[in-house]
């Protein structure tokens, strides 16, 4: 009877510790798919019709941000 649950407990542990695994990357995914549409709505947001010098250094200066905090946020997941 002990080795009846010793394989009845080794089988369920198994399953709980793939679903804890499944959790785990439908989280990541989630933060993700979350950190990318972030992303993808600031760069919509970054003008790029500019006219003078000044706004194309800004626009630069937006877009290497915008590219430091994707890298950050890439990189902490």
């Amino acid at each position: 009877m002990e080795s009846a649950f010793d394989g009845f407990f080794e089988k369920h542990h198994l399953k709980l510790q793939q679903y804890l695994q499944l959790l785990q990357y439908e989280r990541g995914f989630q933060e993700m798919e979350a950190t990318l549409e972030r992303l993808a709505f600031q760069e919509r947001e970054v003008s790029l019709s500019v006219e003078t010098l000044v706004q194309t250094e800004q626009t630069l200066r937006d877009l290497d941000s915008l590219n430091a905090r994707a890298q950050i946020r890439k990189d902490a997941l």
